[in-house]
Order: structure tokens, then C-alpha cells, then sequence
């Protein structure tokens, strides 16, 4: 899944989940060495820095990483 995080100050970051489950995400950063954490405390996700971050917009997309919403055709006989 692909993630549009809002933080304080208006800034917008794209992310990918690796793993999540109802408390706590892991998700990856573009050009960040490592993989971040959020957990859910309340109904605020909070970062490993302490800052609130909200979801934007949550992407589901298949195992080739692109967007369900670009349709695929097969056409028969076709290799």
C-alpha cells in the first residue's frame, strides 16, 4: 500500500507499508537509511520523533506495485 502522510507544518510525504497492524506501522521513506514506525496512540498516529502525523490518502496496489486503478487486459491467445 502506498501512503500520503501529512505532517505539521503542511508537509506531504509518500510512503510504502511494509507491515502494519491496528497500533503500528512500518512503513519506508524515500531517501531515509531506514524504516519509520508510527504508532497509534489514541486516534493519533505519532512518529519515532513524537510528531502527529495524519493519512492523507491510503493506494492499495497489487504485488507488481502498481495502482489498482490502471485496469490490465489479456488478451486471448496471446503469449
Amino acid at each position: 500500500m502506498h501512503l500520503m502522510l501529512l505532517y505539521p507544518g503542511s508537509r506531504r510525504i509518500d510512503a510504502v507499508v511494509l507491515a502494519a497492524n491496528q497500533d503500528r506501522m512500518r512503513i519506508v521513506i524515500p531517501n531515509r537509511r531506514d524504516t519509520v514506525e508510527l504508532r497509534l496512540a489514541g486516534s493519533q498516529w505519532t512518529s519515532e520523533e513524537g510528531e502527529f502525523v495524519e493519512i492523507g490518502a491510503i493506494v492499495a496496489c497489487d504485488w507488481t506495485g502498481e495502482s489498482f486503478r490502471q485496469p490490465r487486459y489479456r488478451i486471448a491467445g496471446a503469449a
